[in-house]
Formats: structure tokens, sequence, C-alpha cells
């Protein structure tokens, strides 16, 4: 394979080049619309009862649904489809929801830091399921699912213990003393934000007067640090727990953010994981260190040499003005060129990984700068040769190549020559 420095010449993508008619292998057309959204799963105790109250949050940006122009004004309508099974694939939960979006504003519509917030609500018995999820946009005809397992809580199992814990960016209670949860469910601050909650319950069967209660961050090294330390009086066997954190106690990076209580006699423990990342990161990237060494398929060597041994100020200036000049509508918030990349980046994580992560395979590679191939032929299990695939892009019509040669998964590109000669056509 050839090396990425002359792989960034031969795209001729350079640091600060402009327009996007320069980018023709970046025809993002192909694969945008699909709706990226986040969601976050939160259990608490059901009073009386041996369930558990498992809530859903999810949210999507506006600029991530296609909006019609109505009478007044636009409208996008999307599907949420919840489904949950036990180990063995029993539906057990089952919750379709449809919204409907109205706005009045045009410019509205492609905001991204305005959000549609669905709360889906279910009760289930304590055990470990199952979660998938899908969003559908119903004007655009496309759909991302994501799935995960979860474990529901036996809350009140033992004399002291914690629900989940929610991240928020606020809670108010109204006239009637109803809680209203604003849910964060990115785990992460946005631009103009300076705080954020954690909220949570504390269970107690016993009548436990007082508790100290701490809040830590531990690191991906398992370091931990007191951000939150102080005594609270239990209300009873219920009491609620709101704690406010703000921006400067929060450094980027990802985090577990650990939650206990102590009595003198019982001690429990909560955690979850949040990412707290500059919000013009790409979604697929966790920091972002990570995201500049993602831009090797699109950017030279000796550029993102240099921007490495930049102090973090510095970097943040570089990597957005890199995307800046790249950016086909420079009088919007979204840039679908660098928006376009990450997914395709994530895309390529998701599905190519092996004993790389999936954005550096010659199959990632190939994905994140072609984009999607038209067909793909998938021989996995043929007698006479070893595991191989065929990738066709019709506007080339070349086929491309890949072979598992050690039998681990790891399919290179065997012949690199044709994708050359297909990057050179698009310059």
């Amino acid at each position: 394979m050839k090396s990425n420095k002359f792989f960034a010449a031969a795209l001729i993508i350079l640091a600060f080049t402009a327009g996007y008619s320069q980018l023709p292998e970046f025809n993002y057309q192909r694969t945008s619309g699909i709706p990226v959204f986040y969601y976050d799963l939160v259990s608490f105790a059901k009073p009386g009862s041996d369930s558990t109250a498992v809530t859903v949050y999810t949210k999507i940006c506006y600029d991530e649904l296609q909006f019609l122009k109505t009478e007044p004004g636009f409208r996008a309508t999307y599907e949420l489809t919840i489904l949950l099974t036990d180990k063995k694939g029993r539906d057990k939960a089952h919750r379709i929801v449809n919204k409907e979006i109205n706005e009045a504003l045009f410019e509205n519509t492609n905001s991204r830091t305005l959000f549609s917030i669905t709360k889906t609500n279910f009760v289930l018995k304590p055990g470990i399921y199952k979660v998938n999820i899908s969003l559908t946009d119903l004007d655009a005809k496309k759909t991302r699912r994501m799935k995960s397992e979860v474990e529901v809580p036996e809350f009140f199992s033992q004399k002291l213990m914690i629900s989940d814990l929610l991240i928020a960016d606020s809670l108010n209670t109204d006239s009637t003393g109803i809680k209203i949860i604003n849910p964060n469910v990115f785990g992460n601050f946005l631009d103009n934000q300076k705080f954020l909650y954690v909220y949570s319950e504390i269970y107690s069967l016993e009548n436990i007067q007082d508790v100290k209660i701490k809040l830590k961050l531990a690191d991906k090294d398992n370091n931990e640090k007191v951000i939150k330390k102080f005594t609270k009086k239990l209300e009873g066997s219920i009491t609620p727990v709101l704690l406010k954190l703000g921006r400067k106690e929060l450094k980027n990076g990802k985090y577990d953010i650990i939650m206990t209580v102590e009595s003198s006699k019982y001690v429990a423990g909560q955690k979850r994981p949040i990412l707290i990342k500059w919000q013009n990161m790409p979604s697929a990237s966790e920091d972002l260190d990570e995201a500049i060494e993602q831009m090797r398929w699109i950017a030279k060597s000796s550029f993102l040499k240099k921007l490495r041994k930049m102090d973090e100020t510095e970097k943040k200036r570089v990597f957005s003005e890199f995307w800046k000049s790249l950016d086909p509508s420079p009088g919007t918030e979204e840039n679908e060129i660098m928006d376009e990349y990450y997914k395709r980046v994530e895309i390529a994580t998701e599905n190519f990984g092996t004993f790389l992560p999936g954005w550096k395979t010659d199959r990632g590679m190939v994905y994140i700068i072609l984009g999607p191939p038209d067909d793909v032929e998938r021989h996995p299990f043929e007698v006479s040769s070893k595991p191989y695939e065929v990738w066709f892009y019709q506007q080339f019509n070349r086929d491309l190549y890949f072979m598992d040669e050690r039998g681990y998964g790891e399919y290179r590109l065997i012949n690199p020559e044709i994708f050359w000669e297909m990057v050179n056509r698009t310059r």
C-alpha cells in the first residue's frame, strides 16, 4: 500500500484548500440523510412493586431531519421504535412513537442547537435486556438503528441503594410537585452551556438519618477525583438528589461518574460513563487527538505531524480552520464535508475493525474515500480460495477485491492499482 503522504498528495486535499468542487470523491448526497440520534436509558424504583420503572430518552437535532414546506411553516415527522428483549431474544417490551415537529422559521430547520426529545416509559422485571432502537425519518425514508445491552436492577433488594444516574440539562418542579427533567442524553455540554446536572434517587429500607455523599470522576486509567462531597438528611424510603456540575470542573475526556452514599452501617454506589468533549468534535471521535488521527485519509501527513505537536488551544483552532476551509455551505451551522467524512469513519469503525480500528483498515480507507459501494459480493466460505469480497462502484465501472489472506477477518485490498486509478479520476 502506498504511503499516507503519497495518498494525501494524490487527493490534493491540502490543509487550507477552499471549495467543495475540489472534492468530487465526497459525493455526500449518496449517504446523507440517515438521521443521527442519541439515547439514554435510566432505571428508577417503582414503589410498591417488584418491577422497575425504566425510561428511554432520545434526542435528535433538527438538522438531522428532513423538513417539508407546509402552511404556515415547515414540518418534520419521524418514527421511533424501541424493542427490549431478554437474552434469548424474546420480546419483553415494544413501543412505537410517532413524532411531528412544526417550525415557523426555515433557519430553525437547519439548526444544530434545537432538538426533538422523546421520553418513553416502561415497567420491567429486573434482569438483563437487549435494547434495539431505530429512528426513521418518515419523509426522507431513511433509518438509523442502534443497540446495546442493559441491566435493569432490583431496587430495595438491599438496605441502601442508588438509582441510575441521569445526566440532565435542568430539573424543575411544576406547581403540582411533578419533577420535570430536561435530559442531556449526549453526556456533554453545548457551546453556551455552563452547567450539567446529575439526578439520582437514594433508596433506604431502614430509618437512616444522614448519609455522606461523594461524587467522583474516574478517568480511563481509573484515577479518581472527588468533585462533590457533603452530608444529606434522608427524606424517607426515597430521597431525590440533584448535583450541579460546572463546565470548569470537567476537562475534555471520557470518564465514569461515580456516586457513593455511606451511612454508619451501609455503603451504596452507582456509576455511569460520560464523555466530555469540545462541542465541535465529530461524533465518531472521543477526543481531539483521535479526530486528528482519523484525518489521515483527507489531510497531508506533514500537516498532521505539525498539528499533533500543537498545544490544545492551537489544535482546536487549526482543526476548525481545516474543516471550515472545506465547508461547502459556510453560511450555515452544518459542515457537510466534515459530517460526511466522520460518518464514514464511524461506519468503518463499526464494520471493518480487526486488529486495527476499522477506519485504519483497507476496507475502511476505501469506504471513507469513495463512499459506500453500489454492490458487494461476499465469499466467506469458498472451497477453492480464501475468503474475499468484491466491491463494485458503478460511477467508475470498476471492481475492488479484498481478501482475508490469514483467516483473521483482515481483508486486504489486492488490486490497489485500480483503486488509485479511481482516486485519480476524481481529481
